[in-house]
């Protein structure tokens, strides 16, 4: 992560050997947004030529849905969070946990493939919940866990979550994220900060289920000049 007290439009840049990215949290109202674009850009440009990556990104936040990527929503716990559901069970109770490898192979998502390595190394982050048809596993979310923010509130932090594209739109993605609220809720957690890329199916359960939008996220890649 990169100082940015010297100029403050910036909020943030982080930096690999691959790629630069400089992100804009805030609007400030005395500036149009398209001075502040263009001066994100400059600094990004000016810092991938200083130290070197392949690459720029500046990403943004807005109000509104307009070339967005990702929608940022916030679901705020309550006490009807806590109920239980049979249908859906950890992987650990799982009579064909053995299954796992193979829905993670076929989903192909990298959070996923990079949970799986851990657990086959005997490596744990907590509980992973899973639905089971055709006697197998169709979907996932996990690892479970919560953690305090900042101002010692506790939170559950966003898990990887997904249904095998073959079943989904049958109630898989619902019970699994209800359960896994339900886990969050019966372990503390106060709310949860959690990303859906657009037009996905994650996008339109999200509001069905009370979450609040806090947000749409843009980015843009910065070709080297």
């Amino acid at each position: 992560m990169l100082d940015c007290a010297d100029d403050p439009v910036l909020s943030e840049a982080t930096m690999t050997p691959v790629e630069l990215r400089t992100r804009l949290d805030e609007y400030e109202q005395d500036r149009p947004d398209h001075d502040m674009h263009s001066e994100l850009t400059r600094w990004t440009r000016k810092w991938r030529a200083t130290f070197g990556t392949a690459a720029g990104r500046v990403i943004w936040f807005q109000d509104t849905p307009e070339s967005a990527r990702t929608r940022l929503l916030l679901k705020t716990f309550r006490n009807q969070d806590k109920r239980h559901h049979d249908e859906v069970m950890q992987l650990s109770d799982c009579a064909v946990a053995d299954t796992f490898s193979t829905f993670v192979e076929q989903l192909q998502e990298d959070g996923f493939a990079f949970l799986y390595q851990r657990l086959k190394t005997g490596l744990s982050d907590g509980p992973i919940l899973v639905r089971v048809e055709d006697r197998g596993i169709v979907g996932a979310v996990g690892p479970m866990g919560t953690l305090l923010d900042v101002t010692g509130t506790r939170m559950q932090p966003p898990q990887y979550f997904a249904v095998h594209p073959h079943y989904r739109r049958r109630g898989h993605g619902r019970a699994l994220w209800r359960a896994a609220m339900a886990w969050g809720a019966e372990n503390g957690a106060e709310y949860k900060v959690l990303q859906a890329a657009s037009g996905s199916a994650a996008e339109s359960l999200y509001p069905s289920e009370i979450l609040s939008t806090l947000g749409f996220v843009c980015g843009r890649g910065l070709v080297a000049v």
